[in-house]
């Protein structure tokens, strides 16, 4: 692999835009963004400035999210963007119900803001977004998924 290239090709474009504050309408700059609200920031662009892949990868599973499912999901973003010209574009979804998994787990172990979740609900995908619209070849799918998370979270936390 590139020495240059942090994680893989998407991620690094993502952080770099991320970064320079580029192409914030670019979906790999919005999964960062999107990352930057979970896990803040200094945990998605030091290790990228750092070049420590690493730290990236223990910072993404501090609430929890399996390493298993980083793997998954660093190869969901690489497919995404290596077929971005495909649309409808089969890893659209499976990113962004893997950035609803990484909230809620996030959301089962502290206690978010009303801030903090409109801020998430920003950045996500949902039916009617122009991403959405491009990409997704089922455009309930994602708000579907976080209602049901949210459900099952709240049906969850009843029975504590």
């Amino acid at each position: 692999m590139n020495q240059d290239i942090f994680v893989n090709e998407a991620i690094n474009e993502g952080i770099t835009n991320f970064v320079e504050g580029k192409n914030p309408e670019d979906f790999t700059t919005i999964i960062i963004s999107t990352l930057v609200n979970i896990y803040g920031q200094l945990d998605i662009v030091n290790p990228y400035k750092t070049k420590s892949e690493k730290s990236f990868d223990s910072n993404i599973t501090k609430f929890g999210y399996t390493k298993e499912d980083l793997s998954l999901f660093k190869q969901n973003v690489l497919n995404f963007y290596l077929s971005k010209d495909e649309k409808p574009n089969k890893y659209f979804n499976k990113v962004e119900k893997q950035l609803i998994d990484m909230f809620f787990i996030k959301m089962n172990k502290m206690q978010l803001s009303e801030s903090d979740i409109n801020t998430f609900n920003s950045y996500i995908q949902y039916e009617g977004t122009k991403l959405n619209d491009i990409y997704s070849a089922n455009k309930k799918e994602i708000k579907k998924y976080y209602n049901y998370k949210n459900k099952f979270r709240s049906f969850n936390s009843n029975e504590i």
